[in-house]
Parts: C-alpha cells; structure tokens; sequence
C-alpha cells in the first residue's frame, strides 16, 4: 500500500480507522447507506497501515480540512428545519 495509490475511499477508510471506533461510529451516522458500505468494503480489505502510508493520509486530510474550513450549510433548509 504506498500513499499515491490509495484512492479516496481507501484514504476515508484509514481516516476514520485512525480515529477509533466511537469517532467513526458517529460519522457513519452522517454518511448515507452506499457510503457506508463503500469504505467498510474498504476497511475490510485494510489488514495492515504501514506508518509513513498513515502519516501521509492523515497529513492529505488536515490539509483539506484547512482549505475546507468553516460550516456548509443549506440556509434555507436550516431555517425551515428550524421552524
């Protein structure tokens, strides 16, 4: 497994396998059926997470959590929901 092969569901799959089994527990919750059987498809198929494989993964994520900052929201659904 090297860090420029691995495709987006894999690198989710890591992810939320570095982040235990509650965190991802409540990201599935988040997640709609067909992604969920997409990365434990993925998740099954992992048996080892070479370090450098996991540190390059992890250090692709925050870097798009920094370029993806702040909140998406649909406003108008919020504010019917809301009422």
């Amino acid at each position: 497994m090297s860090g420029e092969s691995i495709n987006n569901i894999k690198k989710a799959a890591i992810v939320l396998m570095c982040l235990g089994e509650d965190a991802t527990a409540k990201i599935f919750q988040e997640f709609s059926d067909d992604e969920i059987r997409r990365v434990t498809k993925a998740m099954a198929s992992i048996e080892h997470i070479p370090s450098d494989v996991k540190q390059k993964v992890l250090e692709s994520f925050f870097d798009a959590q920094k370029d993806y900052a702040g909140l998406f929201v649909k406003g108008s659904d919020f504010a019917k929901m809301a009422l």
